[in-house]
């Protein structure tokens, strides 16, 4: 696609290889140190993969590319889940980054979300396409009504970098992905287990590899998580973005397969071009907003590194991450884990030194909760949780010398 305002697609930029006796490799993307890179996209008429060559100005599209001595081809993924995955059709003039940004927040608004819920989701999803070059991975929790949170996980599958969505997830079928894609990924939540919201936590870390049929997988990726009314054990809150969603109070609206793929087409290959564009400036961006303690400043730097040329979408988000801060402390005043922080610490003061028992601890923790209005758990549910975090926190049971029962 050739655009006067922006970078040109002409097929004749770079060579394509058609015949190559060299093993081709196979690839779901690559950042070369130039600058230029492979991206996949899926074609439009027969939705088989092919690559984009491409830098900051121009591009070609072939079923296999040649660069640097190497001949590249699209990497082979299992069928569902080139059926699942989001992937852009080719390369669309943007504007400018205001402009695009504009066009992202509008597909939420358009669908009923207010700005205080379209605007950070807007910078997670320019985050999304620069997984590579942010110091950890966009990671956004989603809390409130379920209709809602669906709507909104709908929305970021449309814009996304690679987005996947899943029902569920666990270690081995997070193992088994092609993480080399650098997918968005799309969970709910709500019934996930504390080991593995521990790994999708560890999944923000860049080396975060995991043994898998005697290799390692490093399931760094980005990711948007359903995470039900609450943030349950908190496990998952540090260095991430949140969004609270309240009940609309029009009628929801309904997004068919239509309206997504209307709002995939048209936004995916701007955002495509956006990255291509300006992936050596996210990459080599200086940007920090140093007034905010870590983690906030860390999320700060993954958001803020994305937006380039847009000094006033850059300064916006020093109120929302105040805010957001804001969010945060309050929420820690009833998060459990740090409930059962204080309870420990009010054990480690009573006089107790020998040992405590997690009954004690949780009513303990069960009190406080009350106390700041809070309804916790059933208490058979709430020794679990409570064990959970202890674990988590470095904790766990001692077995008596004669009667073998756990403390």
């Amino acid at each position: 696609m050739h655009s006067s305002k922006g970078p040109a697609h002409r097929e004749g930029n770079y060579q394509a290889a058609t015949i190559d006796r060299r093993s081709p490799i196979e690839t779901s993307g690559e950042v070369f140190a130039d600058g230029r890179g492979i991206e996949l996209i899926r074609d439009a008429e027969t939705g088989r993969l092919k690559l984009l060559l491409s830098d900051s100005e121009n591009c070609s599209v072939a079923p296999r590319v040649e660069y640097g001595g190497r001949v590249y081809v699209p990497a082979s993924l299992d069928s569902g889940i080139l059926r699942a995955v989001t992937l852009p059709t080719k390369f669309a003039d943007y504007g400018s980054t205001d402009q695009l940004f504009a066009a992202v927040r509008d597909s939420f608004t358009n669908h009923g979300f207010p700005m205080e819920v379209a605007h950070p989701a807007t910078y997670f999803v320019f985050s999304t396409w620069f997984l590579e070059c942010v110091p950890t991975a966009p990671c956004l929790l989603i809390t409130g009504p379920r209709p809602e949170a669906s709507l909104l996980i709908q929305l970021l599958g449309c814009l996304g970098r690679h987005a996947l969505p899943l029902a569920e997830v666990n270690r081995v079928g997070l193992s088994s992905l092609p993480m080399d894609l650098g997918p968005t990924l799309l969970i709910d939540g709500e019934q996930l287990s504390p080991f593995t919201r521990r790994l999708l936590a560890a999944s923000n870390n860049r080396h975060a590899y995991v043994p898998w049929k005697g290799t390692l997988v490093n399931v760094f990726c980005s990711k948007a998580i359903y995470c039900g009314g609450t943030l349950g054990d908190g496990l998952l809150s540090d260095i991430a973005l949140l969004i609270n969603l309240g009940p609309t109070r029009n009628g929801l609206p309904i997004l068919g397969v239509r309206t997504e793929q209307e709002i995939a087409t048209a936004l995916q290959p701007q955002l495509l071009a956006y990255r291509s564009r300006n992936i050596t400036k996210v990459r080599e961006s200086q940007f920090d907003l140093p007034a905010f303690a870590s983690p906030i400043r860390i999320l700060a730097r993954v958001l803020g590194a994305c937006i380039v040329n847009a000094p006033e979408l850059q300064a916006s988000l020093i109120p929302l991450l105040e805010e957001y801060q804001e969010k945060i402390r309050g929420q820690r005043w009833v998060d459990l884990r740090c409930v059962v922080i204080e309870s420990l610490l009010f054990y480690c003061h009573s006089g107790e030194k020998d040992r405590v028992h997690v009954g004690k601890i949780t009513a303990t923790a069960s009190a406080i909760l009350k106390a700041r209005g809070e309804t916790p758990p059933a208490d058979p549910e709430l020794i679990k949780l409570v064990g959970g975090l202890l674990r988590v926190l470095g904790f766990f049971p001692k077995l008596r010398e004669k009667s073998q029962h756990p403390q």
